[in-house]
């Protein structure tokens, strides 16, 4: 005989399905504007930011943003992109021999050190 679902536990379901829904909607809205707004003038984004049409649907305003003479986005997102990745170089760099030296000392210092690091990684920076 096959078990049912019990009440209490679809409409938990539902009702997660539901936030979810919201949530997704709620990120989705702004990535959509930005989207809709990156092919329009600022005329039209200021008079209707969620809407495009074929007439306002041009590639100009996002070219002339990328190859503005003010600042410079390609050279921008090369620079973040070195940034990110001589980061995270350099932490796997030093992350790896201090997490082999935790993982095989056995003393108070190596619990210590073990318990400092945990406890950075658990705590909000503000």
């Amino acid at each position: 005989m096959k078990q049912t679902r019990n009440r209490p536990a679809l409409a938990v379901s539902a009702i997660r399905w539901i936030v979810l829904g919201v949530v997704a909607i709620t990120m989705l809205i702004p990535m959509y504007t930005m989207l809709i707004n990156a092919f329009k003038p600022q005329a039209d984004i200021i008079e209707n930011p969620l809407l495009i049409t074929p007439q306002m649907f041009t590639f100009d305003y996002l070219w002339a943003a990328i190859t503005s003479s003010k600042f410079n986005v390609i050279a921008a997102y090369g620079i973040t992109l070195l940034f990110v990745v001589l980061v995270n170089l350099c932490c796997i760099a030093l992350a790896a021999p201090v997490a082999y030296v935790i993982a095989r000392g056995r003393s108070k210092w190596h619990l210590g050190l073990l318990l400092l690091f945990v406890s950075g990684s658990s705590s909000p920076v503000r």
